[in-house]
């Protein structure tokens, strides 16, 4: 937790282990992942339709982009598994 600028969590030995930090970075990973393909599918579905006019295209990124992180913590659909099963075994200090 931080209060005030400063990392409570160091403070009480809580910090989170390196394999809980690789988790939540493969996750987020994934949803930047997905988030990044909806947008290009949608792009490229609004191309062929003929609209160019986004009057909430800011508002509807953040839309996608939210709806993709909250997709890959809540699961997502594996490819963080994957990713986190083949980098936490350089874990360790086993680095090549």
């Amino acid at each position: 937790m931080i209060v005030g600028g400063v990392n409570l969590s160091s403070l009480t030995g809580d910090s989170p282990s390196e394999e809980e930090r690789l988790k939540k970075t493969c996750q987020q990973f994934e949803g930047l992942l997905l988030g990044m393909l909806w947008k290009d599918m949608r792009d490229g579905v609004r191309g062929l339709g003929g609209a160019s006019s986004r009057p909430f295209g800011p508002l509807e990124d953040l839309s996608w982009e939210m709806a993709a992180t909250q997709l890959a913590e809540g699961g997502g659909v594996g490819l963080w598994r994957l990713l986190y099963e083949e980098l936490k075994t350089n874990l360790g200090g086993t680095r090549a």
